[in-house]
């Protein structure tokens, strides 16, 4: 389960002693932050490549080219 930090700290630990894993991206207070969950959470699901397509396309659209 990908969470923010931002839960109920006692459902998460509730989750974990069921076995199930759990990966904090943080809160995203930026722009920088939030493309770093991205490539969090594509490690997470085995979705690397995807993530620097993605990842690519953003940085060319914030450019404008």
């Amino acid at each position: 389960m990908i969470h923010s930090g931002l839960g109920h700290l006692k459902s998460l630990e509730m989750i974990e002693s069921f076995g199930i894993e759990t990966i904090d991206i943080g809160y995203s207070e930026s722009l920088t932050h939030g493309l770093e969950a991205l490539k969090i959470t594509a490690a997470a699901l085995g979705r690397e490549a995807r993530a620097e397509t993605l990842l690519a396309e953003i940085e060319r659209r914030l450019i404008g080219h």
